[in-house]
C-alpha cells in the first residue's frame, strides 16, 4: 500500500516544476504532490464541491496543475497521455 506513494515521491522529486504526469489508479498520494491540499483530497474522495475535481471524480479522477489524473480504465492513461503529448508538441511549435 505504502509503495506506489513512496514511487509518486521519488518521481515527484526528479520532476522539473514545468513536468506533466498522468497515472493509473490510485492517485490520492500523486494528487497531493502536484500540490492539491490534503482537505482537497479528502473533500474529493467523499464527494463534497470543494474537491479538486468538484466532488464528481472521487478516487480515480483527481487532477491538478502539471497533473492529468488517474483513470478507472486499464490502459486509458496510454492512449490519453499520447494525445496529450501531441498537445503539448502542437502548443510547443505555435509558440502559444
Amino acid at each position: 500500500m505504502l509503495s506506489q506513494e513512496a514511487c509518486a515521491v521519488g518521481m515527484r522529486a526528479a520532476m522539473r516544476p514545468q513536468d506533466s504526469i498522468i497515472s493509473a489508479y490510485r492517485v490520492h498520494g500523486w494528487t497531493y504532490l502536484m500540490g492539491v491540499s490534503p482537505v482537497g483530497v479528502i473533500a474529493e474522495l467523499t464527494g463534497r464541491q470543494s474537491g479538486c475535481a468538484r466532488g464528481k471524480g472521487g478516487s480515480m479522477h483527481m487532477y491538478a496543475e502539471n497533473f492529468y489524473g488517474g483513470n478507472g480504465i486499464v490502459g486509458a492513461q496510454v492512449c490519453v497521455s499520447t494525445t496529450i503529448g501531441e498537445w503539448m508538441a502542437l502548443i510547443k511549435l505555435s509558440g502559444s
